[in-house]
This record gives structure tokens, C-alpha cells and sequence, in this order.
């Protein structure tokens, strides 16, 4: 019975001790897990936004390199002389409608023009013939090669120029932007005066933009080598 007097005293003596939770001390934990879940959220947001810079600054860069590789190609290769409907043409290469436009002949000889689908309608044709019929006036704009109707003299035809091929529009599938589209692409001579680069450097700046990476900006320098000879030169033209 001692014992038992004993046990009931010492759990009274711990239930009078024992101590719960009070409301400051509970507001203080939830304030303390706010600041902590607060900081925590800052850290992760930083982390994603240096993830989406740098998965913007990769595709950015796969992009610009596609386009300029293949405006490299037809640039670096123009051709020099070329003769079309039995006269040699004085201007071979041509920058004009504020440099959204080069025209030239390409390494097979074919008359084209580089440009965005957004400035299709600047270019020029005078042999008169229409453009292509593609339209591009409601999609974003991309890369564009424009390929002149072929013409030749058909001996003995009473018709006289006969149209061997329609113009032709090339341009790369949607899936190569990867999202992004051209904000901006334009072409100039590096150093018209030849101080700095010689008059055969074209210059190409290309912006592409993405609705959730924003700007990627390029610039690329072209040498075109057929263009070696001072008289080469005279053959390059860049309106003002």
C-alpha cells in the first residue's frame, strides 16, 4: 500500500510539471517557418532563372548557328560574273531596302535573295515576274532564300523567252527554331571604304527572339572569296 501511495504522488508531481505549448511560442515557430520557407523560395527561384537563362542562351545559340551557317554558304560562295539573256550583269551582288535584302548568284549560278519571310514582298524582280505564290504575312518571321524563275532563249520559238522553271521558295522546317523566330536580320559591307575590312566582307546581323528566353543576338563576318580582285569589287553593291 506504501508503494502504491508512492507511484500515485509521483505522478501527480508530473502531471502539476508538465507544460504545453503557448500561443507567442506558437506564433513564433509559425513566423520562423515563413521566413525559412520564404528564403528557401528565393533560392529555388534564382536557380530556375539561371536554368532558363542558360537553356535560352544553348538554344539561342543552335539556332543562330543554323541560319548563319546557311547564310554563310550562300554568301561565301556568290558568284563574280554571270551572264543572263546573252548581257553580263554589272552588279552581281546587291544590299538594298535598308540591308533586309541581298541578292546575288549562288555558287550553281542561281539567281536568289536572302531576306526574312516578314520582307518577301521588298523584293525586286525586273524581268516582271511575280513572286512566288507562298504567303508568309501571318506567321512569325524565319529565314528565307528566294529563288528566281529560270529564263533562256528558246531558239526558234516564236515565244521568245520561255520560262524553264517558276520561282521557288526555300526555307527551314518550323521545328529547326526550336521556338524562337527572327526578330531581326540584316546585311551590310563591313567596311565599304576597305580600311578596316576589305569591300568583299558582308556583315550579318541576326536577332532572334523566344516568348519565354526573350533576345539572341549574332553577328557573323563573310568573306566572299570569288569577290578577290579590286575589279571584283566595283561589282558590289550596298544602297545608302
Amino acid at each position: 500500500m506504501r508503494i502504491n501511495r508512492e507511484g500515485r504522488k509521483v505522478r501527480k508531481h508530473l502531471l502539476k510539471n508538465r507544460q504545453g505549448v503557448t500561443l507567442v511560442e506558437l506564433i513564433v515557430a509559425f513566423a520562423l517557418l515563413c521566413l525559412f520557407l520564404t528564403a528557401l523560395s528565393q533560392v529555388i527561384f534564382s536557380c530556375m532563372k539561371v536554368y532558363y537563362q542558360i537553356k535560352g542562351v544553348t538554344y539561342g545559340c543552335q539556332v543562330s548557328d543554323t541560319l548563319l551557317e546557311k547564310i554563310t554558304g550562300e554568301i561565301g560562295g556568290a558568284q563574280v560574273s554571270i551572264a543572263q539573256g546573252g548581257a553580263s550583269q554589272d552588279k552581281t551582288l546587291k544590299i538594298y531596302e535598308s540591308g533586309q535584302v541581298i541578292e546575288l548568284y549562288d555558287r550553281t549560278g542561281s539567281h536568289i535573295c536572302i531576306t526574312t519571310t516578314g520582307a518577301k514582298g521588298k523584293i525586286r524582280d525586273d524581268s516582271g515576274d511575280n513572286l512566288s505564290g507562298n504567303q508568309y504575312q501571318d506567321t512569325e518571321d524565319q529565314l528565307l532564300l528566294y529563288y528566281y524563275a529560270v529564263q533562256s532563249s528558246a531558239p526558234g520559238s516564236a515565244l521568245g523567252t520561255v520560262t524553264r522553271y517558276e520561282a521557288v521558295d526555300w526555307s527551314f522546317d518550323q521545328a529547326a527554331y526550336m521556338g524562337y523566330y527572327i526578330e531581326e536580320l540584316k546585311f551590310s559591307q563591313a567596311d565599304p571604304s576597305g580600311a578596316e575590312y576589305p569591300p568583299n566582307i558582308i556583315r550579318v546581323d541576326l536577332t532572334i527572339n523566344h516568348d519565354r528566353y526573350g533576345s539572341y543576338k549574332a553577328v557573323s563576318y563573310i568573306e566572299c572569296y570569288n569577290f578577290s580582285e579590286p575589279s571584283d569589287y566595283d561589282k558590289i553593291q550596298e544602297e545608302a
